[in-house]
């Protein structure tokens, strides 16, 4: 029996009314080829996954649906089935075929043949390269280095890249000293235009 989740029916249950099909038809033929997938809810759409790593995913739009397969899927019926739109049941590929190229997708998944987004994650977790200026900085101030370490990596980012882009030895000093500052406030660099 296919591991299903509540949320993923009643995506469907509010996707528009030509899509009902072709979305169903997606979530069986992806439980048929690889009957260890789990659904999930990411980004607001359904989500296949693999032991936690993502193999596919479907949506809805207005006039059309869209599925990926994340680890690729070559050509299918002349339809590339990393990322196909479809907008009827009948121009899906042919049911084996189609389930074929699931399955060798979920291979390479599963054994991290294909390793997803973990270039993106990986810059998203540091705050990236710190001027020195900046790092001197922050070691002689504990307060402002605390605050400093509990910004998002992105707003150490910008705070570090500001510092970064100054040209002249004044400019970057006193861009330090107005970051010590607005850090030890808790604001980001661009707290001006927080809402």
């Amino acid at each position: 029996m296919p591991t299903t989740d509540p949320r993923v029916d009643a995506y469907l249950a509010k996707a528009p009314e030509f899509a009902r099909p072709i979305l169903a038809e997606l979530r069986a033929r992806v439980h048929r080829a690889v009957p260890a997938v789990t659904e999930s809810i990411k980004w607001s759409v359904p989500f296949f996954l693999l032991d936690g790593r993502i193999l596919a995913s479907m949506a809805a739009f207005k006039a059309h649906t869209k599925f990926n397969l994340w680890g690729g899927g070559g050509l299918v019926d002349g339809k590339n089935l990393e990322v196909i739109d479809l907008r009827s049941v009948g121009e899906l590929p042919a049911a084996k075929a189609f389930g074929t190229a699931l399955t060798a997708s979920a291979r390479k998944v599963a054994t991290g043949e294909v390793k997803m987004m973990e270039g993106r994650r990986a810059k998203a977790k540091t705050g990236g390269p710190m001027p020195s200026a900046l790092r001197a900085a922050l070691a002689k101030n504990a307060k402002a280095k605390a605050a400093f370490s509990k910004l998002s990596p992105s707003h150490q980012r910008e705070y570090s890249e500001w510092i970064a882009s100054a040209k002249r030895e004044e400019t970057t000093a006193s861009r330090v000293s107005t970051t010590l500052t607005w850090v030890t406030q808790g604001k980001s660099r661009n707290w001006k235009y927080d809402r």
